[in-house]
């Protein structure tokens, strides 16, 4: 599955040249049939083989989005404000707002897609102004 995340800002607006108040939640879509007791056993095997102390932040959860817009952004990473300047006039010129967690799903390695061409689907919850 890809890998996805949701990210905030803490305490200001979102610059992308500016990383330091960046927040994020990294996620991968596990399939229906992993049970919490497959999940464990999976991390008991991770813990034996590579100790680390990020394996004691993975768990399973729940994420429900809600009503969303979304988009594909081709290119770097720092050309996404355009988009997302997109995303929030397409919001406005339909009567709503954005609100929650940023979303993003990478659909391109980054080790084997050239700097100018990675896929992110580009998402983010909406509300009624």
């Amino acid at each position: 599955m890809a890998l996805e995340g949701l990210w905030r800002v803490q305490g200001g607006a979102f610059d992308i040249v500016q990383p330091g108040n960046w927040r994020y939640r990294a996620m991968m879509m596990l399939p229906d049939h992993i049970m919490p007791k497959m999940f464990a056993e999976a991390l008991e095997k991770i813990r034996a083989k590579r100790p680390s102390p990020s394996v004691e932040k993975l768990r399973p959860d729940r994420f429900r989005e809600g009503l969303c817009i979304q988009t594909m952004h081709i290119g770097p990473y720092k050309n996404e404000p355009a988009t997302v300047e997109r995303m929030e006039a397409f919001a406005a010129a339909n009567g709503y707002t954005l609100h929650g967690l940023h979303h993003e799903i990478y659909l391109s390695d980054p080790r084997r897609t050239a700097p100018e061409r990675p896929k992110t689907v580009r998402r983010h919850p909406v509300k009624k102004k």
